[in-house]
């Protein structure tokens, strides 16, 4: 991910629409782009804690890590325009049922990988 946005930073068209460069990084979607750096970090540090590598535990996981990306969003909004916390926190929920379905995708085919593969 850090390279992925600094890539971005430098005007690299990486994000959808063919964006890039810094101005797209500090514009209304710049938190969402700190939340990508700060959600693996986050999920990293609470999966090392899992004692099980369950669909469930892990859409709990990815769950949590929905709630990094879609805060250090609402964050960055309510200060890019001005607005309420809530009004911001709301403009997120028409991303809430793709992202559940992609979180149990993601889940079901961690759980796979884990039982075909040992990781260490």
């Amino acid at each position: 991910m850090p390279l992925f946005l600094t890539l971005t930073a430098l005007g690299l068209p990486l994000l959808s629409g063919m964006r890039g460069g810094l101005p797209v990084m500090i514009g209304p979607t710049g938190g969402y782009l700190l939340g990508w750096l700060l959600t693996p970090i986050s999920v990293a540090a609470v999966q090392r804690l899992l004692a099980t590598k369950t669909v469930p535990s892990l859409s709990a996981l990815l769950l949590g890590g929905m709630f990094v990306t879609d805060l250090a969003g609402t964050i960055w909004l309510t200060i890019f325009y001005h607005t309420p916390f809530t009004v911001a926190l709301l403009s997120n929920l028409v991303y809430i049922p793709g992202d559940l379905i992609k979180i149990v995708a993601c889940s079901v085919v961690l759980t796979a990988v884990n039982r075909a593969v040992s990781f260490k």
